[in-house]
């Protein structure tokens, strides 16, 4: 199994899951933040901000994969929602469970990106 890349300049080398792969990174770098109980809510929100970016770069495309996206895009608003309740979130125990539930929605939206890899790197059927 290949290794996935960890910076910008390992995403662009590959072509055909950069858009995927950018979205990972982003992903990953958000959940690193999610999971440091001492970061800031900023840090956390700009982490948002760079997903939202990587989402909007994925390509238009059809069948199987635009399911795929359509459940990005489901889970970016949800997690979107889920950002703007941690913002309000004044007790720790609220707090706790808002970046349990971002945290979850993180991991599921990861499991998206490998997927969406999955079908970018599979051939294609010739008519």
């Amino acid at each position: 199994m290949s290794e996935q890349p960890t910076n910008w300049a390992e995403v662009q080398a590959d072509g055909a899951i950069a858009e995927y792969a950018a979205l990972d990174v982003a992903l990953e770098t958000m959940r690193s933040m999610l999971e440091a109980v001492d970061d800031s809510i900023g840090n956390i929100q700009t982490a948002l901000v760079a997903v939202r970016q990587a989402v909007a770069q994925l390509p238009e495309v059809t069948g199987l994969e635009q399911s795929l996206q359509v459940e990005i895009h489901k889970q970016l608003r949800l997690l979107e929602m889920d950002g703007a309740f941690l913002r309000t979130a004044r007790q720790a125990t609220t707090v706790a469970q808002r970046r349990s539930a971002m945290l979850d929605r993180v991991v599921l939206l990861r499991s998206y990106c490998a997927t969406g890899m999955t079908l970018r790197e599979a051939p294609t059927p010739q008519d």
